[in-house]
Formats: structure tokens, C-alpha cells, sequence
């Protein structure tokens, strides 16, 4: 899987992230069959979430693995501190990361966002 990770003007990314007693919750827009996984894509200032691409189909998890997969790999924690809390069938998804703190969430999205 190859992995593209965008550039664009500094956007607002707090109401896309909440802390959470187990660590980080990231709310995402996920548009999936995309030609190559790109993350963070943007903001979505109506839905308050970050969208993100993968090449995984909507079926059989493939799209939601995708999206773990990116996740992890974007905020350098393995994919099992990455959990799926809501959305296993929706484009919006909630994802749980564990062991990284709200402030170096904020901060490495607003980087490259």
C-alpha cells in the first residue's frame, strides 16, 4: 500500500478530534475505491471530520482496514493501537488511537493540513 499524505493551507482540525479516557477520537469521512490511499485528504468543515481516501472496496471490511492501516501509519503507532468505534458501515467513521496524546494529534494534522 502506498501512502500519500497531502499539503494544503492551515484549516481547523478541533472539532475533528476529541480526547478520550482510552486516547484520541478522529472523526473521518472515508471515500473508498480511490486509485491510491491518501490521508488526511482535507477537512470537512460541514461534517467536522477529516476525509481520507483508500483503494479498498466498501466490502468485507476492506475499506475500514484501509483506513486503520492509514491512521496508524500517519500518527507512527502500530495498527493495533488503531480501533474502528463507530461507523463499521458508513462513510462516517469514528476511530480510536491509543497511545498518543490530543495535542500531537492536533498538532501533526495541522502540519499538513
Amino acid at each position: 500500500m502506498c501512502l500519500v499524505f497531502v499539503v494544503f493551507g492551515s484549516m481547523c482540525v478541533d472539532e475533528c478530534v476529541r480526547k478520550n479516557s482510552e486516547g484520541v477520537v478522529l472523526f473521518l469521512h472515508v471515500t473508498p475505491n480511490a486509485d491510491q490511499v491518501v490521508f488526511p485528504v482535507g477537512v470537512n468543515k460541514w461534517r467536522h471530520c477529516v476525509e481520507i481516501r483508500v483503494q479498498g472496496e466498501a466490502q468485507q471490511n476492506k475499506a475500514n482496514d484501509d483506513v486503520i492501516k492509514a491512521v496508524a501509519a500517519f500518527f507512527g503507532v502500530s495498527t493495533k493501537e488503531v480501533m474502528l468505534i463507530s461507523g463499521v458501515k458508513s462513510r462516517d467513521k469514528a476511530v480510536l488511537i491509543r497511545g498518543v496524546l490530543l495535542e500531537v494529534v492536533r498538532k501533526r494534522l495541522c502540519e499538513v493540513l
